[in-house]
């Protein structure tokens, strides 16, 4: 606000300016360490990558199911925390232009000086429609220079803020697809937290199949606070999560072959019915995949029937880990023994039905092959 600042004051130890205004509240300035080394990545200009302050490891609190306060209204106003996580300040010097800033940038001088602008020619088109704007991304890696997880930075000139949330890639199948409404308390998939340690983060530039590193790679650490219990093994906890993380990538992938099935099945039905030469075989066989594919659904997530209802079921492969997932990803204790037995028989159950799942999927395929011979209409899915 346009308003006197009568106190400012220098947060050393994490570099934060703070100032109290007149009757307007307090303001922070968050990590201004970039800002003694910006006249150096200006007068070079090179894109840079600043020095990473220390980040916190804790997990941060969501009231009521929802971010902020959803259930007060807009006029109990707080303003936004810091972004949670480490905080990586960068500065874009240049970025690369594609070939079509580069032709329009040409034809905007040509017309500044009267002269003609020709035509770029059909295949320069083409080109520059199959061309991807360059985009910024940063690498985090562990302390063995393992990498853990791509951020996506804004590309931008100037100096530019992105966070990492201190968690691994969510195991989750992606989609591109958006819902036209998002209730609040729906929050984004997430990973497994990724610990305590030393941690180092890399900027680079992507554009046209080229990953270019910028500058020098910078080292921060990811530090417990202080009130974490003495007896936790942050190690263990980051570890426990990480397997379950990966198996729970696995079952997605399982999961979504599944539904992929099931969805193929469904044109296939239709399809058989404007193939003249099919017989009662392939109605027959139709039938026992379909019936195999709802058996192995049963095994992976569970009795759809029971679950509608309402009633108790078998505890299934999905649903173990999801009660882990549920019930330890947002903690820091260790993971209780209930939690370890469920991520055993997840992954003991798990190693024969993916067994099963390839030999179902290859009957399949053979099915589909043979509809192929007798002139059946294209149904997704189906191998050329």
């Amino acid at each position: 606000p346009t308003i006197p600042f009568r106190d400012i004051e220098l947060h050393e130890r994490d570099d934060d300016l703070v100032g109290a205004s007149f009757g307007r509240g307090f303001y922070i300035l968050d990590d201004y360490a970039s800002l003694r080394d910006i006249s150096k990545a200006v007068e070079e200009k090179a894109n840079t990558l600043f020095a990473v302050r220390d980040a916190w490891w804790y997990v941060p609190s969501v009231p009521l199911q929802a971010k902020g306060m959803p259930t007060l209204g807009s006029t109990n106003y707080v303003a936004d925390n810091p972004p949670f996580g480490a905080v990586f300040t960068y500065y874009i010097n240049e970025i690369p232009k594609t070939a079509k800033q580069e032709r329009q940038k040409s034809e905007k001088e040509n017309r500044k000086q009267n002269n003609d602008v020709p035509f770029p020619g059909w295949e320069d088109l083409r080109a520059e429609s199959n061309e991807e704007s360059p985009q910024v991304l940063l690498l985090v890696s562990d302390a063995n220079g393992d990498p853990i997880r791509w951020l996506e930075g804004s590309s931008k000139k100037g100096v530019q803020r992105t966070s990492w949330d201190l968690r691994l890639a969510a195991p989750n199948p992606i989609t591109l697809s958006q819902p036209a409404f998002k209730p609040p308390w729906a929050g984004d998939p997430q990973g497994p937290q990724a610990g305590s340690g030393d941690y180092s983060v890399q900027l680079f530039i992507e554009h046209n199949g080229s990953l270019e590193p910028q500058g020098n790679p910078q080292l921060f650490k990811v530090k417990p606070v202080p009130s974490v219990a003495p007896d936790t093994d942050v190690s263990d906890v980051a570890a426990f999560q990480k397997a379950t993380s990966e198996l729970k990538r696995q079952v997605s992938v399982a999961s979504s072959k599944i539904s992929e099935a099931k969805e193929r099945l469904r044109f296939i039905k239709e399809a058989l019915k404007q193939t003249p030469k099919v017989t009662t075989k392939h109605y027959k066989k139709w039938n026992e995949l379909q019936e195999s594919l709802a058996a192995l659904g049963l095994r992976l997530t569970g009795d759809p029937i029971r679950q509608e209802l309402n009633e108790s079921t078998t505890p299934s492969i999905n649903s173990r880990i999801g009660q882990i997932i549920y019930g330890h990803w947002d903690t820091r204790q260790s993971p209780t023994q209930t939690f370890r037995n469920n991520l055993d028989i997840a992954s003991t159950d798990f190693i024969q039905f993916e067994s099963d799942l390839k030999k179902y999927l290859g009957v399949f395929e053979a099915f589909e092959a043979e509809l192929e011979k007798i002139g059946a209409p294209y149904t997704r899915g189906r191998k050329l």
